[in-house]
């Protein structure tokens, strides 16, 4: 009875208070309502649990969101990399659940292998947030013209899909070659990340003509694995008939594996060099650095869904958008 009583307060309280106030102490509600701490504690505890509130170490406790019995659905497979450098899943549905507290809308994270199976009722679910096509049966959401937007590149997803995979970023190594007017661009790339973008029959051999076909890119390098990426770009520098004015590597770790190899080559000294990185580390002044921006990313994906709840746009399927932070003045020099 006593904690019904808490419950009701705390429902009410959260009705006609908005996102980010400040609920009433422990204390003070058990003052107030001459009901024992303790069981005011776990009735925060219980809202806490649903989304509702969330509490500050030290800093007491805050509304998160409307009273709205209503979710925005988010959902990757377990261990699922998304296919965004850099990012688990854990990462991007902590952030995907903070900025969702700040809309009209509870958040619900799936982890899941199995496919179809949805948790909640689907008159709960506004909208869908995956990383995967199969990970849910789409064709149910689908069936009632609940929203999805999708963090891939399905050619036959029917929802609008953004996509922030490596494909993006191989074309957007494409358009930097095309700006600047590079002739002559070596680009080095681990052979796991090339099949998470190209036909699942692909072998060394085709990789180059794949490559140059789909996204322009002549000169290609695969190295097997990080291990042995020294002696691959050593090798394949030994071997090519041109002289690369640019080196692009698809992360860090392989520009570390060549670095000592490029710089203390003279003929190299005025090659540029793209990275990716997302590490709080200083480069030289001839590396153009490439990040990720998940949380603009995030902040978009969200954005954009709720104006398809809201029947505010209509989106394409297949929608690109560019979270990524470049220094392109290094390139401009």
């Amino acid at each position: 009875m006593k904690e019904k009583i808490v419950l009701n307060y705390i429902k009410k309280y959260i009705k006609e208070h908005n996102p980010g106030d400040k609920l009433p102490s422990e204390s003070s509600i058990s003052k107030e309502l001459d009901i024992p701490t303790y069981i005011v504690r776990n009735c925060i505890f219980l809202y806490r649990e649903k989304g509702l509130i969330r509490t500050k170490r030290g800093g007491g406790s805050y509304i998160t969101k409307y009273k709205k019995d209503k979710y925005i659905f988010i959902t990757a497979g377990k261990n699922e990399t998304l296919g965004i450098p850099g990012a688990s899943a854990n990462i991007v549905f902590s952030l995907l659940t903070d900025i969702i507290e700040k809309t009209n809308y509870l958040s619900y994270k799936h982890l899941t292998d199995e496919k179809g199976q949805i948790p909640i009722p689907i008159s709960k679910i506004a909208g869908v947030i995956s990383f995967r096509q199969n990970t849910m049966n789409t064709e149910e959401f689908e069936k009632h013209a609940i929203p999805i937007i999708d963090f891939a590149d399905f050619k036959d997803f029917t929802n609008p899909t953004i996509y922030l995979n490596y494909q993006r970023y191989f074309f957007l190594l494409v358009e930097i070659i095309n700006k600047y007017n590079f002739k002559n661009p070596l680009f080095f790339t681990l052979l796991n990340e090339i099949e998470e973008s190209s036909p699942r029959s692909f072998t060394l051999q085709t990789t180059n003509r794949y490559f140059e076909q789909k996204y322009r890119l002549k000169y290609i390098q695969v190295l097997p694995n990080m291990s042995s990426s020294k002696k691959i770009v050593e090798d394949a520098l030994s071997t090519i008939d041109f002289k690369p004015d640019l080196f692009i590597f698809l992360d860090d770790a392989i520009y570390k594996g060549a670095r000592d190899i490029i710089t203390q080559n003279k003929i190299y000294k005025d090659t540029k060099i793209i990275t990716y990185s997302n590490e709080d580390i200083e480069f030289p002044d001839n590396v153009c650095r490439i990040s990720f921006d998940l949380k603009k990313a995030s902040e978009e994906a969200v954005q954009l869904l709720l104006q398809l709840i809201n029947k505010e746009t209509v989106l394409k399927p297949n929608v690109p958008i560019n979270p990524y932070i470049i220094n392109e003045e290094i390139l401009n020099v």
